[in-house]
């Protein structure tokens, strides 16, 4: 049953796929979309000119031949299909910010299949539209901006808020706004704190009286590429500020008073040029301003005056006695804003009599007096020469003819210099003045007296000078030459002081003569000093010469001349020489006593090394008697000695050695090595005479007294160290078969493998000990 049901599916299958090839040939997809999709959306920029291509739908079939398109619910009718296409046409411009035009277009397609009776589909289309920068930034307000600021504004003031400009462009790079001066005439004097936002700031300093209002643009520009920018106008008017004082129209004024001087009380004066008036120099506030007298409470003829506070008018206020105001006099106004009183301004008015006081002209003065600097400038006011009518413009003065070319009087009689003065050709000036008004004369005599000043520097008649001292004539006080100086300055004196490594041997004179005043300073036969001049003005000058100085080619002279410095150098510093010798005397003390310690330490060691030496060298006496001496081939060693031997280790031979025998002595123990006896570190060593010898038979009688006792006293020595003296033969000795010693070595183990040193003492108590215990014997001749 499986089987057949297996071969059922089988054959549905089959049906299937060959009704849906027999389906998928059949189907006609004439107006459907390609890719499978249901509408068209496409994306266009906002500045695409009229009759542009916006873009090609994408459906199956031919519009000339098999499908027919048309346009639906285009409310805009921005668009149009182009005949026998697929293709759309912009016909209506665009505008992302909807403005000049749609910012988007939505409508449908209608797609039918020509010689089909199916239905038509319909295709929504979007067409979206992308922001390009065709905006430029508006300025927001009224324009031109204006803007009012007071000249007293401190540079680096905010004086603008609020400025602003919008871009009808989208979000973005497009619509962001940076605002900048535009450059120009007056762009120095503000700037924008940020280039982002509308705020102005001063940048130089404003004056109302120079400059009342100017203009500057301003320019507002988008980051587009390229940007777009707006220009407008920032009008500025400066505001008056109250910065400065009143002032008169004129510098000074005056008055005649009339001759019938009694009758004119309270009546006003006639001022020259014009009425008082003063004016506040800020125009732009024009402060009103009052008058006064600046009263000298020293001067008296104020009280014959009155002014008028308000309009600056004079009036006599009481009468003039006739012997007052003879001649003119000077009264001080002071002009004085209402609403500042640190504002003033002053002036002077010369108030003068005229009538019967008018008829003679007289100097106020018969003489004046003046000392001036000699150095005064050209064309300067030397004194002002005052007669009894200095309103008077007929009024002239001359000078006399012998001071015509150097002076000159103006007509206000100020006296100007004309010539430059000089002290050194003339101390003063003494010449008379003439003035006249054409009918009348007077005179006045000026004395000038000039004052001294230190122009000059001294001059020397050389720029160098070279003097040669002939041999012989080397002596302290010798003179050597003579320097020529002048000064140029009337009065001034000079004075001469040498400089120079070698100025202690010279001495010179204020007229320049220059001698020797301390040879032994000298160690050359050719020097070299300046001389230096300085006079006696104020503030002084000064002026030197290079100065060579030759002597005789002497050697005598020279060595002297050495000698001298030598001995001019120890005096000089002989207190230095004394501390330097104190200082070596105690060092040389201290090595003294060094020495000397390190001597007697040295002489108490080598008298205990002596002491001990003979201790061991008496020690060493018994052992050589009493041991036989070691031979390059020891023929026989009896096993004992003779009767009286002191040693029975050694047995005499009959062909002995007179005298001392080569020896080793070795001391030993089974235990430890053999130890010299005076040094336990070392091992005790004695060195035999290469050539073979005896020993000789041991002494007999008195001699064999003495030598017990030292063998005593060696026994003594050996027992307070413990050494062994009992050599074995089989450890210590090589014997041959019949018993005698053949070879003499050291014991095993005697020497230790690792030494350690325990100071420098130690090392040089063993090196003392090892020349201590090497010894030489002489060869004696054999006794038979």
């Amino acid at each position: 049953m499986c089987h057949y049901f297996d071969k059922l599916i089988y054959l549905l299958l089959s049906l299937l796929s060959a009704s849906g090839q027999v389906l998928r040939t059949n189907l006609d997809d004439r107006c459907f979309l390609d890719g499978g999709g249901s509408t068209e959306s496409f994306f266009v920029k906002e500045s695409l000119p009229l009759g542009s291509l916006l873009g090609t739908l994408r459906v199956y079939g031919d519009p000339s031949r098999n499908i027919e398109l048309r346009l639906q619910n285009d409310p805009e009718n921005a668009v149009e299909i182009e005949r026998r296409t697929k293709n759309l046409i912009l016909k209506k411009s665009l505008d992302k910010e909807g403005i000049d035009g749609p910012s988007s277009l939505s409508f449908n397609v209608f797609c039918s299949r020509i010689g089909s009776d199916d239905p038509g589909f319909t295709i929504p289309v979007q067409i979206r539209v992308t922001d390009v920068n065709d905006n430029a930034p508006e300025f927001i307000g009224k324009l031109p901006y204006t803007l009012n600021i007071s000249e007293l504004t401190i540079v680096g003031s905010r004086v603008f808020q609020g400025m602003r400009a919008t871009d009808k462009d989208q979000p973005g790079p497009f619509s962001t706004v940076e605002y900048s001066i535009q450059p120009g005439r007056f762009s120095d004097y503000l700037t924008f704190e940020n280039p982002l936002e509308g705020s102005l700031v001063l940048t130089k300093h404003l004056d109302y009286e120079s400059l009342r209002t100017f203009k500057v643009g301003i320019v507002a520009r988008d980051q587009g590429t390229p940007h777009r920018e707006t220009v407008s106008e920032l009008l500025v008017t400066v505001l008056d500020a109250d910065d400065q004082n009143p002032s008169f129209y004129y510098d000074r004024y005056e008055v005649l008073l009339p001759e019938q001087i009694e009758s004119i009380k309270g009546q006003k004066l006639m001022v020259q040029p014009k009425d008082i008036k003063a004016y506040d120099k800020d125009r732009g506030l024009n402060s009103p301003v009052f008058y006064s007298f600046n009263s000298d409470p020293n001067n008296d003829n104020y009280k014959y005056f009155e002014l008028n506070r308000n309009t600056g008018q004079i009036y006599v206020k009481t009468t003039i006695p006739e012997n007052e105001i003879l001649s003119p006099v000077t009264l001080v106004i002071k002009s004085t804003q209402f609403d500042n009183p640190d504002r003033y301004a002053l002036t002077t008015l010369t108030v003068s009599r005229g009538g019967i006081y008018d008829r003679d002209l007289k100097f106020l003065q018969k003489t004046y007096y003046r000392r001036i600097l000699e150095n005064v400038p050209l064309n300067s006011v030397i004194v002002t020469l005052l007669t009894n009518k200095p309103s008077d413009r007929r009024v002239n003065f001359y000078v006399s003819r012998n001071e015509e070319m150097n002076f000159s009087v103006n007509q206000k009689g100020e006296v100007i210099l004309r010539k430059s003065m000089d002290y050194e050709n003339k101390e003063s000036h003494i010449f008379e003045v003439i003035a006249t008004d054409g009918r009348r004369n007077d005179s006045a005599l000026v004395n000038i007296s000039l004052l001294n000043i230190n122009d000059w520097d001294p001059r020397f008649r050389y720029p160098q000078y070279e003097f040669f001292v002939p041999a012989g004539n080397d002596f302290n006080g010798y003179n050597v030459g003579v320097l020529d100086v002048h000064d140029g300055d009337k009065g001034d004196y000079v004075s001469l002081e040498v400089k120079g490594p070698y100025a202690r041997a010279f001495d010179i004179s204020n007229i320049g003569e220059l001698s020797l005043r301390d040879i032994s300073r000298i160690n050359s036969s050719e020097t070299h000093i300046v001389v230096v001049a300085e006079d006696s003005g104020i503030p002084p000058r000064r002026a030197s010469v290079p100065v060579v100085v030759k002597f005789a080619s002497s050697h005598q002279g020279i060595e002297r001349g050495l000698t001298a410095s030598i001995y001019s150098f120890l005096d000089e510093n002989i207190l230095l020489f004394l501390v330097f010798g104190l200082i070596l005397s105690v060092c040389f003390l201290i090595i003294c006593c060094l020495i000397y310690y390190i001597c007697r330490s040295k002489d108490r060691r080598r008298k205990q090394r002596d002491a001990n030496c003979i201790l061991y060298n008496s020690s060493s006496t018994v052992l050589n008697d009493s041991l036989p001496a070691r031979e390059n081939q020891v023929r026989s060693y009896p096993k004992r000695n003779e009767e009286g031997s002191p040693n029975p280790l050694y047995e005499e031979d009959t062909s002995g050695l007179s005298g001392r025998s080569s020896s080793e002595t070795l001391m030993s123990d089974p235990e430890r090595p053999a130890l010299n006896p005076m040094n336990p570190r070392s091992s005790s060593k004695r060195y035999s005479s290469r050539k073979t010898s005896r020993v000789s038979p041991a002494p007999s009688g008195s001699k064999k007294s003495g030598d017990s006792t030292l063998h005593q006293v060696l026994k003594e020595n050996i027992g307070n160290h413990n050494p062994s003296l009992i050599v074995s033969s089989n450890e210590h000795l090589d014997s041959n078969e019949d018993g005698h010693l053949t070879r003499i070595q050291w014991p095993r183990n005697s020497i230790p493998r690792r030494v350690k040193k325990l100071s420098w003492e130690d090392e040089l108590e063993e090196e003392e000990n090892k020349d201590r215990d090497i010894t030489t014997y002489t060869e004696s001749p054999n006794i038979s």
